[in-house]
């Protein structure tokens, strides 16, 4: 009863009449205790427990640690009293987390406590200390839980040296430096280290750091030099350098060495050396931050692409238009990419890798295929627009040549069309191409080539070709559409008779001579009409040419045998051979026998002979070179039945105008200078002359 009461209200006398009692005194409700009290209580000799008191005074707290029983303060908030601190360790008391005031006194005497004790209030107000004394340092390393200084910002090498004997973790969460003597004092602790405040750190105080015995945690670093302090992140588990944005070689070195997976996603660029090392690394890399530095990228060096291929995540290098790294490519393949489109051109292993794939893929943009292996992957992919492409391997160009499908290729049709010389595999390729071929630039072609050309299905053009055997002429009796020749000048017999055979439409606008009757009905069935190119023609063509309607100019014939003559005066139309210049008279007798008009321009000089030849034309003779006419000769083309054309005659002797006044036809005179009198009489009184206005 007397207990109970005490519990609610304890006066001295009454203390001192509880002292006496000879067991355990539990006052859990006492919340105020007088020196007075205290000191009454002070004689008790069992177990005594004031769970409720928070506060002592100096006094009372003196007059508590003279109980010679154990004293339970399990409430107490304040420790001032050195005795007190005694009293309770002796006790056994280790756990003191309710104690928020501690004099200088008390904590000394927990601070030399041998064993571990508990002040988990004091830590907490101790996350905000900016600084630390010594003896705070060490009553705090005598905590047995973790200790939270992280509003600490500096550290004295003996409050180090105090905080290092603490067996739990440290946490220094606002230490931004601190030097060499610092580190030497903080790594004798064997517990966990927190600095995560510090983002940079002198090699010299790395490299003390690495020997802490426990782990150490430097979650902000962003520059990390030490290879030593590398290996023991390493060790104490670390995995996770996302902070880190540079790395020096020493430190790449310990992380080529580890055999897990790193996170590296910091790091924006690397140096050359330190690329080097971290190639050597067995495993892969988070490398978020290269991988983002790399894609607006359109070429990547080896070495970096490499190690890009280490990367664990994605790698959206949509604008790389070259691809030389073998890893690289593994990586992309790997991760499912099928759509190459913006490369432009790969390496030779790259394209050994691609061509080895079994996915289809798509290299819309590449420009260059040396690999049989890729063009026949990429055929098998059902490709057939090879647009981009600029330069193919002859093994390349064979695959693609074998197509059983037309292709596109315009950049190779291209450069083919102003190339002077194309090699047969490039011939085999291009005969699969869809579209016309205008290969106007090329000078010489194989047979193999025109075999390979002969396949192709579409126009073909060969402007530039000047000479032709009879073996290509062949070649491209298979070949199905146009096929124009019009560089050839002139052709052998056995080779017109080949190309008369050629199927499909024939130009051969730049030939000089014609041979055959069988080319010429080729070139007339076609359409041809205009053979003014022709300085040449055979018997047998020129008896083909006559037999077209209309006017035939073959003013470009520069000489005629009696034969191809006598042919063409067959022809029912006019006739011009202007290029003529001069003719014997068994070709001019020939060419009387013509019944049109009959066009010799190109004369520049007439022959009596001659001119008495042609006055047997029934028909218009033009002769407008002629500058001087005999007066046999006036004689002669006076009996002409046609019109007589003589406009660059620029005089007449008057007996010669006497002559041609008796002509019966239009003649044309216009280019007459000088005239006698008699001889301008003469003439004006022609009927159908054309003079210059000042003869008539």
């Amino acid at each position: 009863a007397l207990r109970s009461q005490a519990n609610l209200e304890l006066s001295k006398p009454l203390a001192t009449l509880l002292a006496r009692h000879r067991g355990n005194l539990k006052l859990d409700r006492v919340e105020e205790l007088p020196p007075t009290i205290a000191a009454a209580l002070s004689l008790h000799r069992g177990s005594l427990s004031l769970g409720a008191i928070k506060q002592l005074s100096p006094e009372a707290a003196v007059a508590l640690s003279r109980h010679v029983g154990p004293v339970q303060l399990d409430a107490l908030e304040a420790l001032s009293a050195e005795a007190l601190a005694q009293k309770l360790l002796h006790d056994g008391r280790t756990n003191f987390d309710r104690i928020r005031d501690i004099s200088a006194d008390a904590a000394a005497v927990l601070a030399a406590h041998p064993q571990a004790i508990s002040i988990a209030s004091l830590v907490t107000q101790a996350d905000s200390l900016p600084s630390l004394t010594v003896s705070q340092a060490n009553l705090f390393s005598r905590h047995s839980g973790e200790l939270k200084l992280n509003s600490l910002r500096t550290l004295t090498d003996l409050v180090a040296e105090a905080l290092a004997r603490h067996d739990g973790a440290i946490q220094l969460g606002s230490l931004k430096s601190f030097d060499v003597s610092t580190a030497r004092a903080l790594v004798k602790h064997s517990g966990e280290l927190h600095l995560s405040g510090i983002e940079k750190i002198p090699f010299d105080v790395a490299e003390v750091i690495a020997n802490h015995s426990g782990s150490v945690r430097l979650d902000r670093l962003t520059v990390l030099e030490s290879g030593a302090l590398t290996e023991k992140l390493l060790r104490d588990g670390r995995t996770n350098f996302d902070q880190i944005s540079q790395l020096s070689q020493s430190a790449a070195v310990r992380m080529a060495a580890y055999p897990g997976p790193l996170t590296l996603n910091g790091l924006t660029d690397v140096h050359d050396l330190v690329q080097m090392e971290l190639l050597r690394h067995t495993s892969t890399f988070e490398l978020s931050g290269l991988a983002a530095a790399a894609i607006p990228s359109e070429r990547i060096a080896s070495a970096r692409a490499d190690l890009l291929a280490k990367h664990s995540g994605p790698l959206p290098l949509v604008n790389l238009t070259e691809l030389s790294s073998v890893p690289l490519t593994h990586k992309l393949l790997a991760d499912h990419w099928t759509e190459f489109g913006s490369i432009r051109s790969v390496s030779p292993n790259v394209e050994e890798v691609l061509g080895h794939h079994a996915t289809p893929l798509r290299l819309d943009g590449l420009s260059q295929i040396r690999s049989g292996i890729l063009a026949t992957k990429l055929l098998h992919d059902g490709r057939v627009n090879f647009d981009a492409v600029t330069m193919l391997s002859d093994q390349a160009a064979a695959v693609l040549a074998a197509s059983p499908e037309p292709i596109s290729i315009a950049l190779l049709v291209q450069q083919a069309e102003t190339s002077l010389a194309i090699s047969d595999p490039m011939a085999g390729v291009l005969s699969r191409h869809r579209g016309p071929l205008h290969l106007n630039q090329l000078k010489e072609l194989s047979e193999t080539a025109a075999i390979a050309f002969a396949s192709h299905s579409g126009p073909l053009e060969f402007d530039r070709l000047s000479r032709i055997t009879p073996s290509i002429a062949s070649a491209f009796m298979t070949h199905v559409g146009s096929l124009d020749f019009n560089g050839l000048s002139s052709i052998d017999a056995l080779t017109e008779t080949i190309l008369a055979k050629y199927p499909g439409p024939l130009r051969l606008d730049g030939l000089a001579s014609l041979i055959t009757e069988a080319l010429a009905a080729k070139l007339i069935f076609e359409g041809r009409t205009n053979f003014s190119r022709l300085k040449s023609i055979g018997p047998d063509a020129a008896a083909v040419l006559a037999r077209t309607n209309g006017t035939l100019f073959l003013d470009g014939v520069e000489s005629l045998n009696t034969e191809a003559a006598a042919a063409l005066a067959n022809h029912q139309g006019d006739l011009s051979l202007s290029g003529l210049k001069n003719i014997s008279e068994p070709i001019a007798a020939a060419l009387a026998e013509h019944r049109g008009d009959l066009s010799l321009s190109g004369l520049e000089t007439l022959p009596d002979g001659i001119a008495n030849a042609l006055s047997m034309h029934p028909g218009t003779l033009s002769l407008n070179r002629i500058q001087f006419l005999s007066d046999s000769a006036a004689t002669s083309l006076s009996t002409l039945r046609g019109g007589l054309s003589l406009r660059r005659l620029e005089t007449v002797s008057d007996a010669a105008a006497a002559a041609l006044a008796q002509h019966d036809d239009e003649l044309d005179l216009n280019g007459i200078v000088s005239l006698s009198e008699t001889a301008s009489r003469l003439l004006s009184q022609h009927p159908q002359v054309r003079l210059p206005n000042q003869f008539r």
